[in-house]
């Protein structure tokens, strides 16, 4: 009994040892970026129209109306 399972470890263990990537780090690095200092620039806001608002107004409402309290 003790065989069949040291037999089956082994064969597991030999198994994720053959199947596993040779390099295990395949993302590439960003040499000379850092995200400390990226500026990112956020799009102009715009306003909504009156259909679009009462989207907005609807789904709110049906949130708040199903939401326990």
């Amino acid at each position: 009994m003790k065989k069949m399972i040291y037999l089956a470890f082994s064969a597991c263990l030999a198994t994720a040892m053959f199947t596993s990537c040779d390099n295990s780090d395949e993302v590439v690095s960003l040499e000379g970026f850092s995200t400390a200092s990226a500026s990112y620039r956020l799009p102009d806001p715009t306003l909504l129209n009156d259909q679009e608002q009462k989207q907005v107004s609807d789904i709110r409402d049906e949130y708040y109306n199903n939401v326990p309290r």
